[in-house]
């Protein structure tokens, strides 16, 4: 079932409903009040007819400024008032889809009772049936919910009650929408992240979405926030057996970054991400230090926590003491594998995702699809523990640069940066450097054709029994790889349905 107000947008995912709801009679803690409800002059709702009871009451019109009265009720212009949302400031739409099979509950007590909660990454107002609150005072609601069909419904009232959480014993103050009987009880969104109840899975939230109109790191800020990403698990490195431990001495640093050193030391101690050692370890490391732009493949490392026996073999000394790892760090050669391993696993199932390194790709058929495959990337790191780079984030762009690659609404091209890097790289002096230029080239070669032909003098350099000199050939073989690449083609993607041609040598 679905449900909408007239106001900000909010999210529940599960609730049930049958039958109308009927008049209810609000229970004080003196006894009932009158179950007779009027159609009020000053709000234009029905309730006891009891000021106290106005949702009017002490609220300023927004026609005349004066008090005690809603606009659509004023009487100070005989103009036609129109219903707007306006008047509905208080009401939150509420969006109430089907149950699922895969719902997640937790049992939590309220008024020594234990109560089967639903909970909900979706959801931002917290649902309860009257029949655990029927000895409770409620307070008068004015929002309004419209379900799909275009029924509407109030909700009986609102209430704020303790809730504990059996498992720890922590009590929590909870305001809740109270609703018919037959309905699920649910938690929201914030009081969920309040409670720290246990994660959702990605394939019980996938189908949560809502149109993305606006700037991701203002829609999602807990996914973009300076906090440190942490993903379940722990990484275990193995060594070689045949190796023997090294210990190196510290290295001297420099004095015109040593500051900033001793600076990042304490930096990635309180993040948690190294750890002082004082005791004898078989491995010690030396480290070099570089300035860099930027850290997003380090930061994206960490998101992975080492195991003790690990975090030891990566001791590295510094002059302020010995140091170990207590996340993967960026210097191991299986850091980027294990890492991209694990990114992998964590997005899998996610429609229109693709992760290389520490890059994410998010694509759709249309700008709606787009929109939903963003926001159950979104939902999968807010409940993963991945934290993104807010610098790093380009939105809804028609071309996007994907690891030497341009991907546009045209077709596929190569990277500019691919291709400046050639053009600007200096004559070979040695077979190395020319080595160097066919890995380049050969990396851009589905948009080069004939590269073959073009590269065959460059590629016979770069055999063992040839004598090292450059030619006028090796030259003019030189240019023209380079005329190549300043006029590849745009190629067009992969359509199953079209008519495809084969083309293939004689080998």
């Amino acid at each position: 079932m679905q449900m909408k107000s007239l106001a900000e947008p909010e999210d529940i995912n599960q609730l049930q409903s049958k039958a109308k709801i009927k008049p209810r009679v609000f229970k004080g803690k003196k006894g009932l009040q009158s179950g007779k409800k009027v159609s009020c002059k000053f709000c234009g709702y029905e309730h006891a007819p009891d000021k106290k009871k106005c949702p009017a009451w002490g609220k300023t019109c927004n026609r005349c400024k004066e008090r005690n009265h809603f606009a659509k009720k004023c009487k100070k212009t005989s103009v036609y008032s129109i219903e707007s949302e306006d008047e509905y400031e208080e009401i939150s739409m509420v969006k109430v889809q089907a149950v699922r099979e895969k719902a997640v509950f937790v049992k939590m007590h309220i008024n020594n009772k234990a109560i089967k909660f639903q909970i909900d990454c979706g959801a931002s107002a917290n649902v309860l049936p009257l029949k655990f609150a029927k000895d409770v005072e409620l307070t008068l609601c004015t929002k309004t919910l419209v379900m799909w069909n275009g029924t509407k419904v109030k909700p009986l009232g609102s209430c704020t009650l303790p809730v504990i959480n059996p498992k720890n014993d922590v009590k929590y103050q909870v305001k809740f929408l109270v609703v018919e009987e037959n309905w699920t009880p649910l938690l929201g969104l914030n009081a969920g992240q309040k409670m720290k109840l246990p994660t959702v899975h990605s394939e019980n939230f996938v189908n949560v979405v809502e149109k993305c109109d606006n700037d991701p790191v203002n829609k999602y800020p807990d996914d973009f926030d300076e906090n440190l990403g942490t993903l379940s698990g722990k990484v275990h490195l193995q060594v070689d057996a045949t190796c023997k431990p090294v210990v190196l001495p510290a290295r001297k640093i420099p004095v015109a970054v040593r500051e900033k050193f001793k600076n990042e030391l304490k930096r990635l101690e309180d993040l948690k991400v190294i750890a002082p050692v004082d005791k004898p370890t078989e491995w010690v490391s030396q480290i070099i230090v570089a300035m860099k732009k930027s850290v997003d493949l380090a930061s994206a490392f960490w998101h992975l926590e080492l195991d003790e026996e690990s975090s030891v073999l990566t001791t590295f000394a510094t002059p302020y003491g010995r140091f170990k790892w207590l996340c993967l760090p960026f210097g191991l050669n299986v850091s980027s594998e294990i890492f991209q391993k694990r990114l992998n696993q964590e997005s899998e199932g996610l429609p229109g995702v693709k992760c290389i390194a520490d890059d994410v790709l998010i694509y759709g058929t249309s700008e709606a699809d787009h929109d939903k495959n963003l926001a159950n990337f979104m939902c999968t790191c807010q409940h993963k523990g991945i934290k993104l780079n807010p610098q790093k984030l380009e939105f809804k762009c028609k071309e996007v640069p994907f690891h030497g690659h341009l991907l546009t609404t045209e077709g596929l091209k190569p990277d500019p940066e691919k291709i400046r890097a050639v053009r600007e790289m200096p004559r070979p002096e040695n077979q190395e450097d020319v080595l160097r230029l066919n890995g380049m080239v050969a990396y851009l070669s589905r948009f080069l054709p004939h590269l073959s032909d073009a590269m065959k003098a460059l590629r016979d350099l770069t055999h063992k029994d040839v004598v090292w000199s450059w030619s006028d050939a090796h030259e003019k073989a030189r240019n023209n790889v380079k005329k190549l690449i300043s006029a590849a083609p745009v190629l067009a993607y992969y359509q199953p349905a079209e008519q495809l041609e084969i083309q293939c040598d004689s080998s």
